[in-house]
C-alpha cells in the first residue's frame, strides 16, 4: 500500500458499525469464531469478514478507501501472523498502519491473542482493548452489543 495523502476530516472513509473483521492466521481459530459468531451476527444484522493475513486486510481496506465504501466498526487482531509477509507478522504493525491511515475514520481495535503479554503489546501499538483467544462468550457479547447499537 503506498503512501496516501490525508484528506479533510468531511472526506474521510466512515466506519460499518454492523460490520467485524478477524485476522488472524490459525484458520482453526477462524473457524470456531465464525461458527460461533455466524448465528448471532445473522441475528442481529452484523456482518463479519476473516482475514488469514494483515496483507489481505490491508487490501481490503484499501478497496473500501478507493470505492468510498465504508471499513468494519470492529477489527479483532492477532498478534502473531506467521503466514504474513515478514513486515507485517507482527499483529502491532498492523495496528499501527491503521491508526496512521489518515484517510479512514479510526475503528475500534481489538487485541486478539492467547498470550497476556503479546495483547499488553498491542494495546501499546494502539489498540482499544484485548480479549484473550478463546473468550468467545465475550465476542459474543461485543456483537449483541454491536446488533442492539451500542
Amino acid at each position: 500500500m503506498g503512501e496516501r495523502k490525508s484528506i479533510a476530516e468531511d472526506e474521510k472513509i466512515g466506519l460499518n458499525q454492523n460490520e467485524v473483521w478477524i485476522v488472524d492466521d490459525e484458520d482453526e481459530i477462524l473457524d470456531s469464531i465464525m461458527r460461533a459468531l455466524m448465528l448471532d451476527a445473522k441475528k442481529g444484522g452484523i456482518e463479519i469478514k476473516r482475514f488469514s493475513t494483515a496483507q489481505e486486510l490491508l487490501e481490503e481496506m484499501q478497496r473500501r478507501q478507493d470505492a468510498k465504501q465504508k471499513i468494519a466498526g470492529t477489527i479483532l487482531v492477532d498478534k502473531e501472523l506467521r503466514k504474513d509477509d515478514p513486515k507485517l507478522q507482527d499483529g502491532c504493525e498492523l495496528v499501527r498502519r491503521i491508526i496512521e491511515n489518515q484517510n479512514i475514520d479510526t475503528p475500534n481495535l481489538i487485541a486478539h491473542s492467547a498470550v497476556d503479554e503479546y495483547n499488553e503489546r498491542l494495546i501499546e501499538a494502539g489498540a482499544n482493548s484485548a480479549l484473550k483467544k478463546g473468550q468467545l462468550l465475550a465476542i459474543r457479547e461485543i456483537i449483541s452489543r454491536l446488533s442492539e447499537g451500542e
